[in-house]
């Protein structure tokens, strides 16, 4: 988590916008308070005795946002089969979030057969991207 964090800082230094989806964490960062650790990107390991190593941490530090928590308030239904938590998200960076039109939690095995909901945001590209996006091809 550490080195993760101390990357996606060194892509925000670039005026890099970040969208992390369907990021599995294991963690439910609603109930995690986290707190702000700025971490020096490198080529090596990031290491720090006072990082919790917590998603929560990430986002407070690099200024990203739930997603999916901008349009649902809690309770968030639970995204794992197997358990009774929310531990899928999808970030946007501060700067992305204005261009999230909708989003949604699917039911489980409704497009997969996997053991965690599928979930989906729909951004505008003007906003996100700064053009239109291109066409999508039809299907053959």
């Amino acid at each position: 988590m550490l080195d993760f964090q101390a990357w996606i800082s060194h892509l925000k230094t670039e005026s890099m916008s970040i969208i992390l989806h369907n990021t599995d964490n294991n963690e439910e960062i609603i109930r995690h308070p986290g707190s702000y650790h700025p971490l020096h990107y490198s080529n090596k390991h990031v290491k720090s005795s006072m990082h919790d190593g917590s998603l929560t941490t990430l986002l407070h530090t690099c200024h990203l946002t739930d997603a999916l928590a901008l349009q649902h308030p809690p309770p968030y239904p639970r995204t794992y089969i197997r358990g009774e938590k929310r531990l899928d998200y999808i970030i946007l960076s501060d700067d992305i979030c204005p261009a999230k039109t909708s989003s949604g939690i699917l039911l489980y095995h409704s497009l997969c057969l996997g053991d965690h909901r599928p979930f989906f945001i729909n951004l505008d590209s003007h906003l996100a991207f700064g053009s239109l996006s291109s066409p999508i091809s039809p299907l053959i």
